[in-house]
């Protein structure tokens, strides 16, 4: 009884570490990097795009990108930030914050000065978005990392991650000035 208890739990830790999996250090560093961790990797910058019409309604400054027949890019609707990943319409608040400041979540508005990458190693490819944290300021010489799986695998839902690394940035609307 009690081995099988252990067993279960055992199982049921495993499991859950799967369902939070997260993309390989090689794709993380190789986003930053913006070149090839190793030879295993490969990196594909997707062309700038260009600010184009959106018929949506309440939605402004697309930016996006057709590669490989489908559109990637970024838009705001009803002042919400949204990532465009393989024709789908992702809020970008929503991405797996793996941010090492807890004051800076995704969900920060970037503009198409951003670089798009697709990282691909052992056959399976990763989206990478590299932006500026802020526009001017401070912010400006950091990065902030996007990284989704999935997002050019046809009818799949891409898995998004955030990415901060400088512990020392308080926004101004930090509860902790």
């Amino acid at each position: 009884m009690f081995i099988n208890r252990v067993f279960s739990i055992m199982l049921g830790l495993f499991l859950l570490n799967l369902g939070y999996a997260e993309p390989p250090f090689e794709i993380l560093r190789s986003c930053i990097d913006r070149k090839p961790q190793n030879s295993s990797v490969t990196l594909t910058e997707l062309v700038n795009g260009i600010v184009s019409e959106f018929n949506e309604p309440n939605c402004e400054d697309l930016f996006s990108e057709t590669y490989e027949g489908h559109v990637y890019g970024m838009v705001t609707c009803n002042d919400i930030f949204y990532l465009i990943i393989n024709d789908q319409k992702i809020q970008a608040s929503s991405a797996i914050n793996m941010s090492i400041n807890p004051e800076i979540t995704p969900g920060n508005i970037f503009t198409n000065r951003a670089v798009w990458f697709k990282i691909d190693q052992n056959n399976k490819s990763y989206l990478c978005i590299q932006a500026a944290l802020t526009e001017s300021g401070t912010g400006s010489g950091l990065g902030q990392y996007y990284i989704a799986e999935n997002a050019f695998e046809p009818q799949a839902v891409p898995s998004v991650y955030y990415y901060f690394f400088d512990k020392d940035i308080i926004p101004i609307t930090s509860k902790h000035l």
